[in-house]
């Protein structure tokens, strides 16, 4: 004999049982991102960009600065001082090549012709 199942009762316990069970949850993993340390190389990335952008604005700023005190604005003041002769002046531009020098120069012409005669 065979016995007769009743395939809508089993599949109604199927059904019951399925809902009975738990659902568990796994956490969420994190975004790797937020996980992970940082590189030392990631870290000496920055800081060498953060090094060029501010040498970057230093050569700007001297850059800027340099042409308030041009090696034309030298040579015209040279030029102006009649008391130099004409060897001096020749030997002055070459001292006009360093910019610390032009700035030093322009400046005492400003102020005492004189003193940048005795300067250059």
């Amino acid at each position: 004999m065979n016995p007769v199942i009743d395939v809508d009762a089993l599949e109604k316990v199927n059904t019951e049982q399925h809902a009975q069970k738990k659902v568990v949850s796994v956490p969420k993993k994190k975004p790797t991102n937020e996980l992970k340390k940082p590189n030392k190389s990631d870290v000496m990335v920055e800081v060498v960009d953060r090094y060029v952008k501010m040498k970057e604005k230093q050569a700007e700023e001297e850059k800027a600065k340099s042409n308030v005190f041009t090696i034309s604005k030298c040579i015209s003041a040279v030029q102006n001082m009649k008391e130099l002769s004409h060897e001096e002046r020749v030997k002055a531009s070459k001292v006009f090549k360093i910019a610390e020098n032009r700035e030093t120069f322009l400046i005492w012409t400003a102020q005492d012709e004189e003193s940048a005669i005795m300067w250059g």
